[in-house]
């Protein structure tokens, strides 16, 4: 189960998550441009319309970034590891 279903959704806004992230509110939108960065929600169909960013999305993409190594392929390195 969803450790977030029986929350209310927290919205942040790209400025928001800009801060948090520690980069700019325009790298998020190339970001959002090239699928890259956690999920976002449109709020209107029209190219302006207002982008926002759901907590669990974040803490989910947050996720994705944890290392432990800074070896690109660490299959590679797990593979050392066991010689």
């Amino acid at each position: 189960m969803n450790e977030y279903a029986n929350q209310p959704r927290k919205w942040f806004t790209p400025n928001q998550l800009a801060e948090r992230l520690n980069v700019t509110p325009m790298r998020l939108q190339q970001w959002r441009m090239v699928g890259r960065g956690p999920t976002f929600t449109k709020l209107t169909p029209n190219p302006k319309g207002r982008v926002m960013y759901a907590f669990e999305d974040i803490v989910e993409w947050e996720k994705t970034l944890q290392r432990q190594t800074c070896n690109v392929d660490q299959r590679a390195s797990e593979a050392y590891a066991n010689l």
